[in-house]
């Protein structure tokens, strides 16, 4: 990174990886700043908030895990957009409202927050060494960033967005049936690639999660030599091994699978949403997830393959 003398500022949404890379940096006294939508701070608020007979509950199960314990990094964020996050957060539990209509409005409030975090960022930005933001929220600050000389690292956990709506095509055109377990890209709005586009446009390095997503960056013209591979992890703080067990223990999920007709694996994406993105061309591929008999994905093999022993969605989906 740049201007190592100065610190770095971490402008994320709720990527967990940046919110460890930010907690790292201020353990080290290297964070000069933290944006980020509400974040629990363990203010009095909260914490009356936390302990209240009704609402209590739900708040730890939502806002309230956004906990930040370590005082120096909660002392260095800054939230932005936390109005919007509350509100999008309430509609989407509104449970008398349309699904359509909950859907369009807090996604709309899902861009105020973008909008307040990227735009909150550049505000901070100004002094800094470095600038780590995520996709989709870094463009004011790189901009601000790249007038003082200030590195630009841009965070992007999964494969190009071209790459992936290219991907998304050819897959709903090989098997229509499972359009409903990917969404599309409508929710973007209108110039949304187009931000992403200069937001690497502008990074000195794009950060990736794996090496499929670094092929897709330089399929679409992006130099290698800008792009860094962060092989995907665990949070340890979160997860831990199990005891060895028995195979009698083994824990099992409904399952679904079907041969798959693709020419290599993909990956575009982290997280196990991201597994019906991905096949294997000529070989049995399977889906961890909770299938039903009258789920239209597995209907048809629910009956061969519903006791298939649990594997991590990234065997998985080699």
């Amino acid at each position: 990174m740049q201007n190592k003398k100065r610190g770095v500022l971490v402008v994320n949404f709720n990527a967990p990886e940046l919110n460890q890379l930010a907690l790292a940096l201020a353990l080290a006294g290297r964070l000069d700043g933290f944006v980020r939508p509400y974040a629990n701070k363990g203010r009095a608020w909260e914490r009356a908030l936390s302990v209240l007979p009704l609402g209590g509950r739900l708040y730890e199960q939502t806002f309230g895990r956004r906990q930040l314990a370590d005082p120096a990094l909660a002392a260095l964020t800054h939230e932005a957009g936390v109005a919007f996050d509350w509100g999008s957060a309430l509609i989407g539990r509104t449970r008398g409202l349309p699904s359509s209509w909950r859907h369009r409005w807090t996604n709309h409030l899902h861009m105020k927050v973008r909008e307040a975090v990227a735009l909150a960022g550049a505000r901070q930005a100004s002094g800094v060494g470095c600038v780590v933001a995520y996709e989709g929220f870094a463009l004011p600050a790189f901009e601000s960033a790249r007038k003082t000389g200030a590195g630009r690292w841009l965070n992007y956990p999964v494969a190009h967005h071209r790459q992936r709506r290219l991907i998304r095509e050819e897959e709903l055109a090989l098997e229509p049936s499972f359009a409903p377990t990917w969404p599309g890209f409508d929710d973007w709005g209108p110039g949304h690639e187009e931000r992403l586009d200069s937001e690497i446009a502008l990074a000195d390095r794009v950060l990736l999660g794996s090496s499929f997503a670094a092929d897709s960056f330089v399929a679409e013209g992006v130099p290698r030599d800008k792009l860094c591979v962060v092989p995907y992890g665990v949070d340890l703080q979160v997860f831990s091994p199990a005891p060895a067990a028995s195979s009698r223990d083994i824990f099992k999920l409904n399952s679904r699978w079907w041969a798959a007709k693709s020419a290599a694996p993909k990956r575009c994406g982290p997280m196990p949403g991201c597994l019906p993105m991905c096949r294997t061309r000529r070989a049995w591929r399977w889906q961890i997830g909770t299938g039903s008999r009258t789920s239209s994905c597995s209907r048809r093999w629910w009956r061969a393959c519903r006791w298939w022993c649990w594997k991590p969605w990234h065997a998985a989906c080699r």
